[in-house]
């Protein structure tokens, strides 16, 4: 993997989400520092419910590319265990606005050519329930990217051979979300295991804009843009708002604002320039606003 390499997979992520234009983003890991707590687990093969964990692992940070997370598969080979990604606490507790919205990451598994066994994919623990699914294709060596829509759809009660999950079951599970696992291991040989570009977003109306406790965050007009965009913050309470500009590998460009705003539309202006004054690059980027712990995001084109 290289820098291009790792590029593309965050413009994959951030193309597949921009067509719902106002993104509340509620967490995110692009491991551009470190592991962000995530781990690598064990639990049984054939999976129990509620989960079991066997093991819990330290994944191995890779600086390389941007940032992302390796694990060498720690059974080897006729353990009879799984692996797993399992998400750190910024991914879980009251996570009652994702549904709706989006869980997206790259994840890509290496193998020896050992042949390929059914598990549950994604496990959401909370509420008292636990809810599985399954990925609409295998992972590759290579890191792909998946996209999946928080609603019931798709989703079992328990296990995958258990009943479809409802809508109440699934709210109740993100109001209160106590695990979230992404699997890791799919050959029964040894492997190697890898985790980047992890989002949870909020759901929202493309038509409006992105709404958070106290502020709402308005497109970013005009777009595509040259020289100069304009974003527009409706704050209802006087609050402490911060807005940055980074670009679509999670890199911050430019630093545009962080104070109290009082209450009424706030316009700011980007001119497309980075924090040395110097003239971004064409491409994608992103205008995030946050106020604690909610975090507003919009897209915008810069072109040249």
């Amino acid at each position: 993997m290289n820098d291009h390499a790792k590029m593309l997979r965050a413009l994959t992520l951030l193309l597949l989400l921009l067509p719902a234009a106002g993104l509340a983003q509620l967490a995110q890991s692009t491991f551009a520092t470190g592991t962000d707590d995530w781990l690598s687990v064990t639990m049984p093969y054939p999976s129990a419910i509620p989960p079991t964990i066997l093991s819990v692992y330290t994944p191995t940070w890779v600086a390389a590319s941007g940032g992302y997370l390796s694990m060498v598969d720690p059974d080897g080979t006729g353990a009879g265990n799984t692996e797993y990604w399992q998400a750190p606490a910024a991914f879980l507790g009251a996570k009652g606005a994702a549904y709706g919205g989006t869980l997206a990451f790259d994840i890509g598994n290496a193998g020896t050519g050992y042949p390929p066994f059914a598990e549950e994919d994604l496990i959401l623990v909370g509420g008292g329930l636990t809810l599985a699914a399954m990925l609409p294709s295998m992972p590759t060596a290579s890191l792909g990217h998946y996209a999946i829509t928080l609603t019931e759809v798709g989703w079992k009660r328990d296990a995958l051979t258990g009943p479809d999950a409802t809508r109440a079951e699934f709210q109740a599970v993100l109001a209160d979300l106590d695990q979230l696992f992404i699997r890791a291991e799919y050959q029964l040989g040894p492997d190697t295991e890898y985790l980047d570009n992890v989002l949870m977003a909020s759901g929202t109306s493309a038509a409006g804009p992105a709404v958070g406790a106290g502020f709402a965050l308005g497109r970013c007009a005009p777009t595509p843009f040259n020289p100069s965009t304009v974003i527009t913050l409706d704050v209802a309470q006087a609050e402490r708002i911060r807005v940055d500009i980074v670009d679509a590998a999670g890199r911050a460009v430019r630093h545009l604002r962080d104070e109290s705003l009082e209450s009424g539309l706030h316009r700011l202006v980007w001119d497309g320039t980075d924090d040395k004054g110097l003239r971004a690059a064409s491409g994608v980027y992103f205008c995030r606003a946050s106020a604690g712990e909610m975090v507003l995001v919009r897209s915008m084109v810069l072109l040249k």
